[in-house]
Parts: structure tokens; C-alpha cells; sequence
């Protein structure tokens, strides 16, 4: 599948519209492009919480080699579509890094939930 040419089905208004109707007083730093295009100078120095939407296996992958330096000891990750039979690249990407990081994750519904050490 050309990623490149998959749209996203929200627009960048929508999540600041979603985000100040939860009451976030504070817009966090909304970078649009595919995860494999990202740099590390796109990326906050500091990450505390992270969800991932990726649905393929390196569209979950990119972002967590991406981010796993920056992330803060005990910050959350959440990747949704685990155990979805449809996407099932986004399990194997989770089931591998937890392996790797020997971290233990929690299972809700389809999201899977891990912390960093």
C-alpha cells in the first residue's frame, strides 16, 4: 500500500477542536506527515504520553524508534488496533518491541498500553 497517498481522517482543526473541547488548555506540538518522514528535530525533547494510530506494522515501528529516547521514564504509550485481525501488523510491531524492551503491556479492547522503564 502507498502510504504517501492515504489520507488521514482527521484534520489538524479537528484534533485542537477535540483537544479544547476535553478542557487541554495547553495545545501540544501537532507535527502532520507519515511517520517515516519524521526527524528528531520534529519531536518534542521531552514526551510524556504518546498515541499511536499507525495500523501497519512499521507505521508502529517508525514512531517508536522515533520517539523512544525522548520518552520520559513511566511516560505512556498507547497503540490502538492491537489484537484487530484486519491490521494485524500493529500486534506483531507491539508483541516485538515489549519483547525487545521487556515491558509488560495491558490490553483494552484494541488499544494496547505499555509504559517506558
Amino acid at each position: 500500500m502507498n502510504h504517501s497517498k492515504r489520507r488521514t481522517s482527521y484534520s489538524k482543526k479537528q484534533l485542537i477542536s477535540n483537544l479544547r473541547k476535553s478542557n487541554i488548555r495547553k495545545t501540544p506540538k501537532i507535527t502532520k506527515g507519515w511517520f517515516n518522514h519524521l526527524s528528531k528535530n520534529q519531536i518534542p525533547e521531552r514526551i510524556s504520553f504518546a498515541f499511536l494510530d499507525g495500523d501497519y506494522y512499521d507505521s508502529i515501528l517508525d514512531p517508536l524508534n522515533l520517539i523512544w529516547d525522548n520518552l520520559e521514564s513511566g511516560a505512556i504509550i498507547v497503540v490502538d488496533d492491537y489484537g484487530n485481525q484486519a491490521l494485524p501488523g500493529a500486534s506483531k510491531a507491539v508483541d516485538e518491541w515489549c519483547k525487545k524492551h521487556n515491558i509488560a503491556k495491558e490490553i483494552e479492547v484494541t488499544l494496547a498500553i505499555f509504559k517506558k522503564p
